[in-house]
């Protein structure tokens, strides 16, 4: 995890529900990584915050989550 003063970032290296499928060898949908928009992102963005996910390989279950504060976002536009 990094940490700025307005944002923080997680760079996931292992996502536990992809491990599990791909212990189990249980196919993927092409699309599975999205959860985490569905799940996560409307929860960051109720306090406040802009959330970016970057799926870096969807095999491996790699993404790296960017989440930077509203109002600091906005004063760099």
């Amino acid at each position: 995890m990094n940490v700025g003063t307005n944002n923080f970032e997680i760079y996931m290296t292992k996502c536990p529900s992809l491990g599990i499928l791909n212990a189990r060898k249980v196919d993927k949908y092409p699309w599975y990584c999205e959860h985490c928009n569905a799940l996560y992102k409307r929860v960051i963005e109720k306090y406040d915050y802009r959330c970016e996910i970057e799926h870096i390989d969807i095999q491996k279950g790699i993404c790296r989550i960017s989440k930077t504060f509203a109002f600091y976002f906005l004063l760099k536009l």
